[in-house]
């Protein structure tokens, strides 16, 4: 979805996704990228820090976006 440009799509595949495994980090990151990039400040958060609790392969990449969103 999100490579068509059906960015809403994507959204919804991957809460459907962290729904289904909620200790999936790396759904986790993707949908937190995806909320950072539509500038949903509060979701990207809470997304990019679960998928640091719970030990995801993009650590540094979710720590970025992180201090980007609390910086701003």
């Amino acid at each position: 979805y999100e490579q068509k440009g059906l960015i809403d799509n994507a959204i919804k595949e991957y809460e459907t996704a962290v729904k289904i495994e909620p200790d999936n980090p790396e759904a986790y990151f993707e949908l937190g990228r995806i909320y950072f990039e539509k500038n949903l400040k509060k979701e990207a958060i809470l997304c990019l820090e679960k998928h640091i609790n719970l030990g995801g392969k993009n650590q540094e990449k979710a720590k970025e976006l992180l201090n980007s969103l609390k910086t701003n």
